[in-house]
């Protein structure tokens, strides 16, 4: 699947489109289809220092909007098919491909 990646602690000048594995959401997870994302002032910030807790290839783009395709073991407050947006916070970045922590605000279809 496509991200915008940082490949390493470079420059966010040197992001780029790219493909990574689809990841599968874990315990309390969800896995959502980005419809849209932005790219947030955090991003290339942040991205321009790297953040210790990051793992790269780093996906970008801490908001997003998008359907859940997959719910985690013990998610209950979403299913698949609800429409969910996020904004992510720095110190779950490293886990950021596309798993979203289940502090999204969800509305059902």
């Amino acid at each position: 699947m496509k991200a915008l990646l940082l490949e390493g602690k470079v420059k966010v000048s040197e992001m780029k489109v790219g493909n990574i594995q689809k990841p599968h959401p874990a315990k309390g997870e969800i896995l959502v289809k980005i419809k849209a994302t932005a790219l947030n002032p955090v991003d290339y910030k942040t991205g321009n220092g790297g953040n210790p807790s990051w793992t790269y290839p780093h996906v970008l783009g801490l908001d997003s909007a998008g359907v859940v395709e997959e719910v985690g073991e013990e998610v209950t407050t979403v299913k698949v098919g609800d429409r969910v947006v996020a904004g992510s916070h720095l110190f779950r970045c490293s886990r950021r491909s596309l798993r979203l922590a289940l502090q999204s605000t969800a509305r059902s279809n």
